[in-house]
C-alpha cells in the first residue's frame, strides 16, 4: 500500500509547486505595478480626494510689440480668456510687423481690463489662484496718482499662462492704492492766452482765483467777435482764472509757483510790479493745469513790489532818432497822405525837461528850438503817452497849448514804437503822425 502510494502519487505534487510559484509571480508582479500606477498618478486612484485650494497658477507677462494694441475691449474690469488663434484677432490691431506668436496648443492668454478716475502710477499682478476645478481668481493692484485725481485712465494687462479648459472662469479683484502725499506740492501749469479776437469779461478783480472745468463756465467769462472759439481739454485739464487790481499803474505780474497744500486746497503765489504813478490798475492771468476736483479752492498770495525809481530819460530813449511826418489826420478829410515828407531829429533833454531837436526838413508844428515834456516818465493809456509843451505853437487863440505825443495810432489804440502820433487833445482836433526812419 505504502509503495503504490508513493508511486501513485509521487510525481502529482512536483508538478503542482512549479504551477503555483509561477501564479504566486504573476500575481507579485500585477500587485507591484498597480501599486506603481496609483503612486505617479494619484487623479486615476478612485479615492476621490480634491486637491486643496487655492492653488498658485504660474504666469508670465505678455506685452504687445509697439506696432500693435489691444482693442475692442470693455475696459469693465472683467478677465477675457483667449484660447486661440481665432479669438485673438478680435482683440489685437496691428500697423506693421509684430502681430503676437502664441502657442495656443500648450498655453493661454488672459487680458484683463479697466478703468479708474484716479489716474495710475504703476500696475502690479500680486498672483493668479485656481479656487476650484474650472474657477480661477486674478489679484491686481493699482497704485494711483494723487497728481491725476478725476483724470480717467484706462489700463490693461496680458498673462500666458498654462493652457485652461474652455469652461473656465477667472474673476477680477481690482485694489486701488493710493498713498497721502507731503504737501506741499509744486503744481506744474502753463499760461493761457486768449485769442486776440476774445477779452475776459465778468471779473471781479477781487484778488480772487476762479476754478473752471467746463466749456459752459468758461463761457461765463468769455467775450469773443469771431465764431472761433478757445479750445481747452477740460476732460484732462482745469483753467484758473485770477484777476485783481491795485493802486497803482502795473507793469508788470509774475508768477512764482503754484503749490497745493492739501487734497483741495491750492495757492497761487505771485508778485505784481507797480509804477509811482497812483491810478487804479487791473489785471488778469490764466493757467492751464491737470485736472483737479471741483471742490477745490485755491487762493492767491500777492506780494506788491515798486520798481525803483532811478534818474533815467525814458521817455528819451523811445523819442530819440529821426522821425518824418507822413500823414494827417482832418476831421474834414480823415487820413491824409502828405504831399512833402519833413523830417525832424530829436537829440538830447535837458535839466528842466526841454527836448533838444533839429529840423532837417521844416514842417507845420517843428520849427527850431525846443519843446517841453511835461512828465518824466510814461502814462500808460490804452499805450504811452506824454504831454508836450510847443512854445511856438498857436491854435486859435490858444498860446503855449499842451499836446499829447502817443506812440502808435491813437485813433485805434494800437501802440507802436516806430508810430508818432501829436495832437491837442481835443475830439475834432488834427492829428499828426510821424514815422521813424532811424
Amino acid at each position: 500500500m505504502n509503495k503504490i502510494k508513493k508511486h501513485l502519487f509521487s510525481p502529482t505534487p512536483s508538478v503542482v509547486k512549479r504551477s503555483t510559484v509561477a501564479m504566486l509571480c504573476l500575481m507579485l508582479t500585477g500587485l507591484f505595478l498597480i501599486a506603481g500606477c496609483k503612486k505617479d498618478d494619484p487623479k486615476t486612484s478612485g479615492s476621490g480626494e480634491e486637491p486643496e485650494y487655492p492653488i498658485n497658477i504660474p504666469f508670465t507677462e505678455y506685452e504687445l510689440a509697439e506696432t500693435c494694441q489691444w482693442t475692442n475691449l470693455a475696459y469693465d474690469d472683467t478677465v477675457i480668456i483667449i484660447n486661440s488663434e481665432e479669438e485673438l484677432q478680435q482683440y489685437v490691431a496691428c500697423t506693421g510687423n509684430g502681430y503676437p506668436e502664441i502657442d495656443f496648443v500648450k498655453h493661454t492668454l488672459l487680458l484683463a481690463s479697466g478703468r479708474t478716475n484716479s489716474g495710475i502710477s504703476e500696475i502690479t499682478v500680486k498672483d493668479l489662484q485656481q479656487l476650484a476645478a474650472n474657477e480661477y481668481e486674478l489679484n491686481i493692484e493699482l497704485n494711483s496718482n494723487y497728481l491725476l485725481v478725476l483724470v480717467v485712465e484706462e489700463w490693461s494687462v496680458a498673462l500666458i499662462v498654462d493652457k485652461l479648459i474652455e469652461k473656465s472662469v477667472v474673476e477680477l479683484q481690482v485694489i486701488t492704492q493710493m498713498e497721502e502725499p507731503e504737501y506741499p506740492i509744486n503744481i506744474l501749469f502753463e499760461e493761457y492766452v486768449l485769442p486776440e479776437t476774445f477779452h475776459w469779461e465778468n471779473l471781479a478783480y477781487d484778488d480772487k482765483v476762479i476754478i473752471i472745468n467746463n466749456d459752459e463756465q468758461l463761457s461765463q467769462y468769455v467775450a469773443h467777435t469771431s465764431s472761433y472759439y478757445p479750445v481747452i481739454d477740460f476732460a484732462e485739464h482745469t483753467l484758473l482764472l485770477a484777476s485783481g487790481k491795485a493802486d497803482f499803474w502795473i507793469t508788470k505780474t509774475m508768477i512764482n509757483n503754484l503749490q497745493q497744500l492739501s487734497a483741495l486746497e491750492y495757492e497761487l503765489d505771485m508778485d505784481i510790479f507797480l509804477d509811482e504813478i497812483n491810478d487804479i490798475d487791473t489785471w488778469d492771468i490764466a493757467l492751464i493745469v491737470d485736472k483737479i476736483n471741483e471742490e477745490s479752492t485755491a487762493e492767491l498770495n500777492i506780494t506788491s513790489l515798486f520798481l525803483p525809481q532811478e534818474p533815467c530819460h525814458c521817455i528819451m530813449d523811445t523819442l530819440k532818432g529821426e522821425w518824418s511826418w507822413y500823414q494827417t489826420y482832418t476831421a474834414k478829410h480823415g487820413l491824409i497822405e502828405n504831399e512833402y515828407k519833413s523830417i525832424i531829429k530829436i537829440l538830447s533833454q535837458n535839466e528842466d525837461a526841454t527836448v533838444n531837436y533839429k529840423v532837417i526838413v521844416e514842417d507845420t508844428l517843428f520849427h527850431k528850438g525846443s519843446f517841453q515834456i511835461q512828465d518824466s516818465q510814461w502814462v500808460w493809456w490804452t499805450g504811452r503817452v506824454a504831454s508836450i509843451k510847443l512854445p511856438h505853437w498857436t491854435l486859435s487863440l490858444l498860446v503855449d497849448e499842451y499836446w499829447l505825443l502817443y506812440f502808435g495810432d491813437i485813433q485805434t489804440g494800437i501802440p507802436s514804437e516806430n508810430t508818432l502820433c501829436l495832437f491837442s487833445g481835443a475830439a475834432d482836433a488834427d492829428r499828426y503822425y510821424y514815422q521813424k526812419i532811424k
